[in-house]
């Protein structure tokens, strides 16, 4: 059976009626016809663009930015540069309109951090950033079957973001899947943070050894830290158990909270569902038992 979507069940009643207006110019319908399909071919194209900026995937406008790369500098250099300016003289409307989405794509790769603005109009972006999104997509896509291999996000609102362990000062948060890039066969592990945020973390040498020791299991929860031993960085790993079980651990909450009431962060109701909807509401609870206790005192 032949399904039709909105916009192509419009455009073919818009054929339908075309053709069937009664007209002495035969010429006339043919000619009408090839102005509606062309005008909503150019829209849906147009539209498509927009829908694509802040998606979690590789996109035709990540197409576009690594074809018009600037690789002046060397290939095997982390990042590479590139200027979108639709204002630029020459630019037909078309073209305008896709620089413009081509620059707000790169704002949202800043975002995940995947590129860095040098400039008004000038990008730096990780020359890896197709990788990270494919692998990014993959878990997308495969949320549903992610039951058996691994565990599901809280919620779908959730950004994803690529920490760099560079950038690592201390992170908590369940383990949702580990995964391997296809092509360049690094490994990679995905923890849902209590920051709400998804990140995407390569392996270090230190996950590799608890990894291979059977640690960092699915759905259990996690703290890393980056410390430091005679000058160089390390990664501690602090492995909680099982996250469920975490809800429940008063020590941890309390700890927790003394933590955010020190720093004087009052956490609130991000209203987030599943587990990170009530971990936040169980470190909430915890913080409000704290401040009854020294009201009371």
């Amino acid at each position: 059976m032949l399904t039709l979507d909105n916009s192509r069940k419009h455009r073919i009643e818009r054929l339908v009626l075309v053709c069937s207006a009664s007209t002495p110019d035969a010429a006339r319908p043919e000619h009408e016809v090839q102005i509606d399909f062309g005008y909503r071919t150019e829209f849906d194209a147009a539209d498509a663009q927009r829908k694509e900026v802040h998606q979690h995937r590789y996109t035709s406008l990540d197409r576009i930015i690594q074809r018009d790369a600037d690789n002046g500098s060397e290939l095997n250099a982390p990042f590479f540069t590139i200027t979108k300016d639709p204002s630029r003289a020459g630019l037909g409307p078309r073209i305008s309109l896709t620089e413009r989405r081509a620059g707000e794509r790169l704002m949202v790769l800043a975002s995940m951090g995947l590129a860095e603005s040098t400039g008004p109009k000038t990008w730096r972006v990780r020359r890896d950033f197709e990788n990270v999104l494919r692998a990014m997509q993959r878990t997308a896509d495969n949320q549903k079957t992610l039951v058996a291999h691994g565990a599901l996000m809280s919620d779908d609102r959730l950004p994803l973001v690529i920490l760099d362990f560079r950038d690592l000062t201390a992170l908590e948060g369940r383990i949702l899947v580990h995964g391997e890039e296809e092509s360049s066969g690094r490994s990679y592990l995905m923890p849902e943070g209590t920051d709400a945020r998804v990140h995407y973390l390569y392996y270090t040498p230190e996950m590799k050894v608890a990894r291979s020791s059977g640690g960092l299991k699915i759905n259990s929860f996690i703290r890393l830290r980056k410390l430091f031993k005679e000058g160089q960085p390390v990664l501690d790993i602090d492995e909680l158990g099982d996250a469920e079980s975490i809800l429940h651990n008063k020590l941890h909450l309390r700890e927790t909270a003394q933590r955010l009431v020190r720093r004087g962060i009052v956490p609130q109701d991000g209203s987030w569902n599943g587990w990170l909807g009530r971990y936040q509401k169980a470190v909430e609870e915890t913080v409000a038992a704290l401040k009854r206790q020294r009201e009371t005192k």
